[in-house]
């Protein structure tokens, strides 16, 4: 905005996928696998999301020491379009295993499921830009870090081609690009 005054900004925060025409919306930033051929896209950096939990969490149920442990706790689930993300894999034995989330909250908000976490409400699998910061503070531990699997997902900036060349659009999705958004 500093270097742009003239330009106007609206943002809207939703975890829903907005639809850029019908929403007039420039530009739109979107987590995981790209489904939308029609967009241009720019990936801004990787995504990666995390298992974790609150110390008070864990103190309370203890920690998941195998991914079949998950079976005895509360997992924290997404609600709607995000459903596919209750589903976590793990690397066990050397192979690939996908569990089924399990529990008593859903939303369709992510900010709701970090901060029901953060409380000690339940386990959840979560980006690591909000995670990392979280463990750092020691608002969360990390769990089942030797079994993770590194996701193949991103956050991406995607536009309209038919607004590609316009100047608020590339000077805009050049800045996301030259920031360091995802840590």
């Amino acid at each position: 905005m500093a270097d742009h005054p003239n330009v106007v900004f609206h943002l809207a925060l939703s975890d829903s996928i907005a639809n850029l025409i019908e929403d007039n919306i420039d530009v739109a930033i979107r987590m995981g696998r790209l489904t939308d051929s029609s967009l241009v896209s720019r990936k801004l950096c990787n995504l990666q999301r995390l298992v974790v939990a609150a110390p008070s969490y864990v103190a309370a149920k203890g920690a998941p020491q195998t991914p079949a442990d998950l079976s005895r706790h509360n997992y924290l689930m997404w609600e709607g379009p995000l459903d596919h993300l209750n589903r976590w894999s793990f690397q066990v034995e050397g192979r690939i295993q996908t569990l089924s989330a399990n529990g008593n909250f859903r939303s369709s908000n992510g900010l709701t499921l970090f901060e029901l976490c953060t409380a000690g409400v339940g386990v959840m699998r979560l980006a690591e830009h909000l995670a990392l910061p979280a463990i750092r503070d020691g608002k969360l531990l990390p769990l089942l870090a030797d079994y993770q699997v590194r996701d193949d997902t991103s956050i991406s900036a995607v536009f309209l081609p038919e607004r590609e060349l316009l100047p608020r659009i590339r000077s805009f999705v050049d800045y996301l690009g030259s920031v360091d958004n995802c840590s």
